[in-house]
């Protein structure tokens, strides 16, 4: 089969399109076909060795739409043919072998979805609907703030908030080019990153958000009393400045009762699998039910990954981006 395969640890450069061995799924694993393989920040961490990663040559991939090509021992739920939406470590390849408990059927009575429309579900999807319910706790009208609305969390982040009742969703993006398209995306107001401490205190008229979602700076939660409302909760779940050495201060967080927390989807899906499938279930029912009407994927062709990788890292993309693997 083919695959995109990291060759050595370093720039987009490594990404290579080329021969790799067919998986094989074991016991209480799933064969898919890969339709579409969606590609998410993470993986240039893992590109450039920054997180634990095997040494190269390797795969990534986090997550993936397509067909079920073989059941492992054990799996039930699945059957040859089925349409598939995945988590996987793997997925930028012709075929991946999945855990059955990352995997969920996109034909099921209720949440039925085209493959097309699901691609951003099993990674960017899941981890907005977590950090909403799971990690953030979201009550009806509270306010919720984003950073980095225009891209594929924070779009899926801004509709998933307003089909979950929060009374208002704000963002901030990097430049006003970027406003229209994170407007689209159901927030209420958008600012730029530049200077939003100052914007988000003069929206909120001083008291601060109900849930803050960082996934740009870390730095951004060292004075959480200037971004929270009282029990307000930050959830830090992504990192793209490198400022993982951040100190936050304590005290502001009892006297307020604020909560500060990080999410990892890949740590749960390693340690609490069973918690992936009840929040792919809720994504699609709210894609099914036009809740999430927005759902679209810039789709390359795989031997364009590594131009995928630049566009995520010198932040000119704007919402998902994906490998078409139906175009080898």
């Amino acid at each position: 089969m083919k695959a995109v395969v990291i060759t050595a640890l370093g720039g987009p450069e490594a990404l290579v399109l080329q021969d790799a061995p067919d998986p094989v799924a074991g016991a209480g694993e799933i064969l898919v076909k890969v339709r579409y393989s969606g590609i998410n920040y993470a993986e240039t961490l893992a590109r450039r060795g920054m997180v634990p990663v095997p040494p190269p040559p390797f795969v990534v991939g986090l997550e993936i739409v397509g067909e079920v090509a073989a059941v492992g021992d054990g799996v039930e739920g699945f059957s040859v043919g089925q349409p598939v939406a995945a988590f996987s470590r793997s997925g930028h390849a012709q075929y991946a072998v999945v855990s059955a408990l990352l995997a969920v059927p996109l034909d099921l009575a209720g949440q039925a979805v085209a493959p097309d429309r699901a691609i951003g579900v099993p990674c960017t999807g899941v981890t907005a609907h977590q950090l909403l319910t799971l990690m953030g706790r979201l009550s009806e009208g509270e306010t919720v703030f984003v950073q980095g609305a225009a891209g594929g969390v924070g779009t899926m982040l801004g509709q998933q908030a307003k089909a979950l009742g929060a009374g208002k969703v704000i963002g901030s993006v990097g430049s006003e080019s970027k406003f229209g398209f994170a407007r689209e995306h159901g927030y209420d107001e958008v600012m730029l990153r530049d200077g939003f401490v100052e914007s988000l205190k003069a929206s909120t008229g001083g008291r601060g958000v109900d849930l803050f979602l960082e996934g740009v700076s870390g730095a951004n939660l060292a004075s959480p009393g200037a971004l929270l409302a009282p029990l307000g909760r930050a959830i830090y779940f992504g990192d793209a400045n490198f400022t993982n050495d951040t100190q936050v201060a304590i005290s502001p967080l009892r006297s307020t009762s604020l909560t500060v927390a990080g999410y990892s989807l890949g740590g749960l899906c390693t340690t609490r699998p069973q918690r992936w499938r009840p929040s792919a279930d809720a994504v699609l029912g709210m894609i099914a039910r036009g809740e999430i009407t927005e759902t679209g994927v810039t789709l390359l062709h795989p031997s364009e990954a590594a131009r995928a990788h630049d566009l995520l890292e010198s932040r000119q993309s704007q919402g998902k981006l994906g490998l078409d693997w139906t175009a080898l």
